[in-house]
């Protein structure tokens, strides 16, 4: 539980922030969550996909899981946009419920991309060049998914949920690089797009607790 009841019934304040790596085995698999949330047959999973471990971080009263790199890429845009997988829904894994999407990731200071992910790699840093808010590890690019040592290209710029236009979406993320915002073709595919999605905990059980 994010918080729990004191003598009295009152509610005592939340608990200090938390930093915790979690194996596909404890908690879901690449396969499995693709399975779950109906992106089985979109793109391609990544090679080493299902032995991508979790991040799981508590920022303020919210834990999110994170997969440590991008599950699959080469997703088409408006196919992840119909199954709902942009903005969240809803699923149970082992006794908890958890809503999967993706980042917010425009503002280079505020956004949920730049908070948690500079927070999570050795010396990142905001956009205006502040340290963030949590400094939860001291991960590299490569750790990450989005250093030079990746195989290929492939998924290393990451889907969030803010658009161009009505014709164009954002990725963030690119090579070594936390904060690269691009604008790209909603009707084109890029085997440089990953899906790395954020669950963000609803309720239930946390299987790893």
């Amino acid at each position: 539980m994010l918080e729990a009841l004191g003598s009295g019934g009152a509610v005592n304040k939340a608990p200090k922030p938390i930093f915790q790596q979690v194996l596909p085995a404890d908690f879901i698999t690449a396969s499995a969550l693709s399975t779950l949330v109906g992106a089985g047959s979109m793109g391609t999973l990544m090679t080493d996909g299902d032995n991508t471990p979790w991040l799981v971080i508590r920022e303020n009263t919210k834990v999110y899981a994170i997969p440590q790199k991008p599950l699959r890429h080469s997703v088409p845009y408006r196919t992840m946009q119909s199954a709902q997988l942009l903005y969240g829904k809803n699923v149970t894994i082992k006794g908890g419920v958890w809503k999967v999407r993706v980042f917010t990731g425009v503002d280079g200071v505020t956004s949920e991309w730049m908070r948690i992910m500079s927070g999570l790699v050795a010396g990142g840093k905001l956009s205006n060049g502040a340290n963030p808010p949590i400094r939860w590890a001291n991960l590299t690019f490569d750790d990450i998914g989005l250093g030079s040592a990746t195989s290929g290209t492939n998924g290393v710029n990451n889907y969030i949920q803010e658009t161009y236009n009505q014709y164009q979406y954002y990725t963030q993320g690119t090579k070594n690089q936390l904060f690269s915002l691009f604008n790209n073709n909603m009707d084109t595919t890029f085997t440089s797009n990953g899906w790395r999605p954020l669950l963000e905990w609803v309720s239930g059980t946390q299987p790893w607790v």
